[in-house]
């Protein structure tokens, strides 16, 4: 005996009760994956199935994952963490690169990974590597993203000027190696498909690495 007005609104009531048990039965499924935690020392790809669970429902804009890549080494000695965290970490990358392709949204998620400061190519007084704050690191790859290396740094591990359309490091002009960061996140932005008004307002400073961008 409702209103439509009323009937509407059971509708719509069960209808997102029908949705959300369909997207729990679906993420149930995938992470029916996830193992238990492995011991200290070893890899872990649960939290990719995970990343990728939620990736596939589209229920988030962005998803966080950790991949250690030598964590603090300043007293990393015989550099030991260094080598194993670098195998490990490339390890995961290729991982989830292969899950996304096998459940065909590669073209759908941009994964990127930045360390706002490097570590000297010199090792310390107690073996390991101090910071580097002339040098930092993005590793990234979409379909937006055009494969490449772009940039570089010089003998002392300093990053170069960088090239703004072609991204090839240069001695001089272009993008100056204090505005790299910047540069690549308005990159990265821009692989992303936001808009340059958006991008300029939301990073200062820094150039658009045209080379980067698969417009």
């Amino acid at each position: 005996n409702g209103t439509k007005a009323q009937r509407g609104f059971l509708d719509r009531f069960l209808l997102g009760r029908e949705q959300a048990r369909t997207l729990g039965n679906r993420l149930a499924e995938d992470l029916e994956r996830i193992t238990n935690e492995p011991e200290e020392g070893q890899v872990s790809n649960n939290q990719i199935v995970a990343a990728l669970a939620l990736a596939k429902l589209n229920v988030a804009p962005a998803i966080v994952i950790s991949i250690p890549f030598g964590r603090d080494n300043h007293q990393d000695s015989d550099l030991r963490i260094e080598a194993a965290d670098t195998v490990s970490g490339v390890g995961q990358i290729s991982e989830l690169w292969r899950e996304l392709k096998t459940a065909g949204i590669q073209d759908r998620v941009t994964f990127a990974m930045l360390n706002v400061f490097g570590r000297r190519l010199n090792r310390n007084r107690r073996g390991g590597r101090d910071h580097n704050r002339h040098q930092g690191v993005m590793v990234a790859f979409g379909a937006g993203i055009n494969g490449g290396v772009y940039g570089g740094v010089n003998g002392n591990g300093q990053a170069r000027n960088i090239n703004p359309n072609s991204g090839r490091s240069v001695n001089s002009g272009g993008i100056s190696p204090e505005q790299t960061l910047m540069s690549a996140g308005k990159s990265l932005a821009a692989a992303m498909g936001h808009e340059p008004a958006l991008i300029d307002y939301r990073i200062q400073g820094g150039r658009l690495v045209r080379g980067f961008v698969n417009a």
